[in-house]
């Protein structure tokens, strides 16, 4: 069973896919932005918008997934559905705090 960020990171990235036309199967693992990406960085904005709104949406919590936090990290929290969800659980933390 998926936790409850990584559901609301895969069905963003499948809308996003299926307007891009991109059959592949999405899962933990999946690449959403590095050199092996199937996205260009306009469809990962796109991406995280959808995101922000979903997490609005089902938790009621305001998050600001790019951001100078994301950006200085050493490993990017965009590189995976894996690495996404893990970030944006510490951005749900953080703002719980």
């Amino acid at each position: 069973m998926k936790k409850p960020t990584e559901k609301v990171v895969t069905d963003a990235l499948s809308i996003l896919y299926h307007e891009l036309r991109i059959e592949m199967p999405i899962d933990s693992d999946t690449i959403i932005y590095g050199t092996s990406s199937l996205l260009n960085s306009l469809s990962l904005v796109r991406l995280i918008v959808e995101i922000e709104d979903a997490i609005l949406l089902s938790t009621g919590q305001q998050i600001l997934i790019a951001n100078d936090r994301a950006l200085s990290l050493k490993h990017s929290p965009f590189y995976s559905v894996a690495t996404l969800s893990a970030y944006i659980n510490t951005l749900l933390n953080d703002t719980n705090s």
